[in-house]
């Protein structure tokens, strides 16, 4: 077959029509595709519309289509379709304002079309061109506002791969949105083999030039992150990952010279550090994802980073295990974990409350990226060595699992022993605690603050026993937990407080997934100020993510001069019990649900005649006032109930391996889905228990999500 692509246009004419689309003109052209800007006539509007047209195995035909550039390229091309599609249609599922917004996919022609938000404005990269490098202030506002986005971008198993200035653009009022999603593009590179052509030097890390670099994830996006900061602040592309790499193989010093002797204006000590880190040429020096990136700008000055290690001249370096139970996971177990996360992509639908577990759209947890095989092996060789890893990874798993059933049969006995002593503990701490709310130990930092419940220190057992009503696997195995004392909110963050936090910060707000008669809906015009319900000032606030508590915790931190937080998964149930063993603080019975909580109830079935409901009438149907129920015996208002609350932990399926003195669990698991704790007043009494777990990705709104802030105390 010949070369179709001879004496025929690269990109279609204007005045090209794709169903209710005319072609106005070509944006971009690249080795992938191109991208045009569009007139929407049904709407009436503007739009960006990305075909798809791999130079290496597609070209145009004379009649506009798109084909195989020859029989041999025909499943190379049929692939990158594919790869294209899912893309878009996970990128449609998302809906956050600093993300590019894809409005539909169309089949046509022989070939795929993305239809995309047009975001008129100049790119970062002309802005830095025409005014030069900008002021870390700048920088931090511009990141600050864009990690949220890609954060959602990452909890949908999706990475970017291609972030860099000229993919950031500037709308008139400057703020940013990301555009041009790398993932597909460079899946069909690793396919045919042609990596360089599908990244961006500079803004791309080792890992991207090699497969057997390391296993790619949100660390790889974070290192371009790091890349556009220390371009803003430079005002020079950061050096090549190759010639990094090069000069360490050589044993000579890094060629990128620290952000904070190549800044223009300086740069503070930890933003220096973050971004130092972010650049780390090996992926596990690097912060895990874009939340632990963001909690080291304000950390202080880092520790000098890692130094560069040389790599063998043959092969890359495979990195250090991260701790002795790594050891155990073999390459073939996560290269199979990986592709599992990539089919599923978004699985659409509420998170909330127990589901099978999502993918984790990231590194898995305990292992470290891979180094892959030596160069030379033969596939018999490999074959053979993933056989006898796959073998002695099953007899491991065995092993492990009996001597677990050993050792939990054996710690059950002992601890049954301890459960009156510690039930009389608890109910005298939650004594002392209310005699301390009545001598000074409620408090508020400022007149638009939470007020707060100092939470005295203890020792419970966190997570639910296998005898458990309603009980869900993720809530054991039951363990024991010391928690510090700390102070947390007395009610959750009302609609007040968090209308003063948006006043004073003009933080995003619009779009959340709300309820009706119908089911659910995204609703872009959606917010805490209108969730799709009437509520009052005194009200919970809801529509809320968790880039959004991170953003109002950090506000209120600056306020104040105090350390706020979202309490940790620990601290939050310790707090809830309300020193009780019992699955609710005031009991077991569901049918007492009325009087302590705003859960589904016969004033929820008259609506909603399907739900399972406790056997009780409140009145309320959605949210109520902060308060409107009894305390626990923290003195701790709707800790179940009302809204789900935002935790700080990343999502893990069980408490296996978590840590037992009380602070957040952010290592491993999934940091782009959090944990949520409480129900809400949509949830049944079987989520309405203080062990009973949520989970959802840390940037999508409902108008069940709302959060409770933590402080910790000196």
């Amino acid at each position: 077959m010949t070369d179709r692509s001879r004496n025929v246009e690269e990109v279609l004419a204007a005045g090209t029509r794709i169903e209710e689309f005319v072609i106005e003109r070509a944006l971009q052209s690249g080795g992938f595709g191109v991208t045009y800007l569009a007139e929407d006539r049904s709407l009436g509007r503007r739009v960006a519309i990305k075909e798809y047209l791999p130079r290496e195995w597609g070209a145009r035909r004379a009649d506009g289509s798109v084909g195989p550039r020859s029989s041999s390229h025909e499943k190379d091309y049929r692939w990158g379709l594919t790869r294209f599609l899912e893309e878009a249609r996970t990128l449609a599922r998302l809906d956050h304002p600093r993300i590019v917004r894809v409005h539909r996919v169309i089949e046509a022609w022989g070939t795929a079309y993305m239809v995309m938000e047009y975001v008129e404005g100049r790119n970062l990269e002309e802005a830095l061109q025409a005014e030069g490098p900008w002021p870390e202030s700048r920088v931090r506002a511009l990141l600050e506002a864009l990690l949220p986005g890609v954060e959602l971008v990452h909890g949908a198993g999706l990475i970017h791969r291609d972030v860099k200035p000229a993919n950031v653009m500037l709308r008139a009022d400057g703020t940013p949105v990301l555009i041009d999603f790398g993932a597909a593009r460079y899946a069909a590179g690793v396919h045919s083999r042609s990596l360089t052509s599908v990244l961006t030097p500079g803004y791309a890390p080792h890992e991207q030039y090699h497969q057997t670099a390391g296993k790619q994830g949100p660390w790889t996006d974070v290192y371009a992150l790091g890349a556009v900061a220390y371009r803003a602040l430079s005002g020079r592309k950061p050096v090549e990952a190759p010639a990094r790499v090069e000069s360490a193989a050589r044993k000579q010093a890094d060629p990128l010279a620290p952000v904070s002797q190549a800044s223009a204006g300086g740069v503070s000590a930890s933003f220096g550090a973050a971004v130092t880190a972010a650049l780390a040429l090996w992926p596990e020096d690097r912060p895990l994802d874009v939340a632990a990136w963001r909690a080291q700008w304000d950390a202080g000055a880092a520790p000098p980073p890692t130094p560069v290690r040389a790599p063998s001249p043959e092969r890359p370096v495979p990195p250090p295990p991260q701790d002795e139970r790594a050891t155990t996971l073999r390459p073939w177990l996560a290269v199979a974990l990986a592709a599992l996360v990539l089919a599923a992509g978004v699985a659409g639908g509420l998170l909330i409350g127990q589901r099978a577990a999502p993918s984790s759209g990231g590194r898995v947890a305990g292992l470290p990226p891979e180094a892959g095989l030596p160069r030379g092996e033969d596939d018999v060789i490999r074959r053979a060595a993933a056989e006898e890893e796959e073998r002695r990874a099953a007899e491991a798993e065995a092993a492990e699992e009996e001597e677990r059933r050993a050792a939990e049969a054996a710690r059950a006995e002992a601890e049954e022993a301890l459960r009156a002593a510690e039930e009389q503990a608890r109910a005298a701490a939650a004594a002392r605690a209310a005699e301390e709310a009545e001598d000074g130990s409620v408090f508020s930092d400022c007149d638009a603050c939470p007020e707060m419940v100092v939470i005295p220190a203890g020792t419970f057992r966190m997570g639910s026993p296998a005898s458990e009503e309603g009980r869900f696997d993720s809530e054991g195995p039951q363990h024991r937990v010391t928690v510090s004392s700390f102070a947390l909110g007395r009610y959750e963050v009302t609609r007040d407080e968090y209308r003063t936090f948006v006043e004073a910060t003009w933080h995003p707000s619009s779009g959340c997934r709300i309820l009706n008669e119908g089911g659910w809906t995204n609703d872009d015009d959606a917010s805490w100020r209108e969730p799709g319900f009437a509520q009052g000032s005194g009200h919970p606030a809801v529509c809320v993510n968790w880039n959004d508590t991170q953003a109002y915790v950090r506000w209120l931190s600056r306020e104040t001069g105090e350390s706020y937080r979202l309490p940790s998964e620990a601290e939050w149930e310790y707090a809830a019990r309300g020193g009780t063993t019992k699955s609710r603080y005031w009991g077991n019975e569901s049918s007492s649900q009325c009087g302590h909580a705003n859960g589904a109830d016969a004033a929820t079935k008259r609506v909603y005649s399907d739900w399972t409901v406790a056997a009780c009438d409140d009145g309320a149907v959605r949210t109520a006032p902060v308060g409107s129920y009894s305390a626990n015996a923290f003195g701790l208002f709707d800790v179940l109930g009302n809204v789900w609350e935002w935790t700080e932990d990343c999502w893990h399926d069980s408490y296996r391996g978590g840590p037992s003195d009380g602070r957040a669990w952010t290592v491993g698991g999934n940091c782009g889905r959090r944990v949520l704790r409480g129900g809400s007043w949509i949830n049944g009494p079987r989520n309405l228990r203080s062990a009973a777990r949520g989970r959802d990705t840390t940037g999508v709104r409902y108008d069940l999500a709302g959060f409770r802030v933590a402080r910790t105390l000196d």
